[in-house]
Order: structure tokens, then sequence, then C-alpha cells
């Protein structure tokens, strides 16, 4: 959850459209509006986590030591009705992949070569890392 909270994948979740007039925190917004969330801005929000360049895993993690639900200001996969329908599916294959990769192989980074920003990257519908060069070597 850290680090889709630290790296928005998409940073800006799909197209909402109000279907009412509203005000919300003092904006009115008329019917038929397109909105669009940042949730790069919602995941970096200082006055909400503090710290939010920090990784600390633990931010998602409730003073039982159980897995916090659905935290605020935390949307990784958009929210309402246009939420990913693959969220699930989405949430298992990286945690499949990652610990895979994690479990069968060390990955070092060349002596030489200067390592990117790994929280930047190339904008676009999704964020894209930084080109950058390591070694990858079985366990």
């Amino acid at each position: 959850m850290e680090v889709l909270r630290r790296v928005s994948v998409a940073p800006v979740a799909v197209p909402h459209r109000a279907i009412v007039d509203v005000s919300i925190m003092g904006y009115f917004i008329p019917k038929d509006t397109s909105m669009l969330i940042n949730l790069r801005s919602l995941h970096m929000d200082k006055d909400y986590w503090g710290d939010p360049e920090a990784f600390r895993p633990e931010r998602f993690i409730d003073a039982a030591g159980q897995l916090k639900k659905d935290p605020e200001n935390f949307l990784p996969f958009g929210t309402g009705r246009r939420r990913c329908m693959a969220e699930s599916l989405a949430r298992a294959t990286l945690f499949m992949f990652i610990s895979s990769l994690l479990l069968n192989f060390k990955f070092t980074p060349c002596p030489e070569a200067e390592l990117p920003d790994c929280i930047e990257g190339r904008d676009g519908v999704t964020l894209t890392p930084l080109p950058y060069r390591g070694f990858v070597t079985p366990r």
C-alpha cells in the first residue's frame, strides 16, 4: 500500500461527471462538469500524511498490527462507480510478481551508474520509471 501511495502509477483517476449541481468545499460545480481526481496530490498531501516523501509502510498498520482497510486519502485505484474493476487482480498480481522477484533474485545497482530518483518518472497516462542500469543475479 505504501508503494502504491508513494508512486502513483496512474497519477490522475479516470474522469467523473457531476450528475447534479453541487458545492464542494466552497467551490460550485455545475451539473455535467467533467472532473479529474489528482491522485498524486492526494497521496502526497503534507497536511494528511505529515511526511509524504518518506517511505513508511507502517502508515497502513493499525495499533493491533492489522492492515487498515480503505484509509482516507488513499485511492490508488480511483473511487466511485469508476473505481478500477481489476483492483483485486492488480493487488494480487503486484504482490506475487514483486515477492517472486525478491525471493528469487538479488538486485544491485551498477557501481559506475548513478541511480535515478525512484520517485521521478516520465509522465503519461501512467507514470513510467526513468531508465537505469543494474545487475539481477539469481539467489
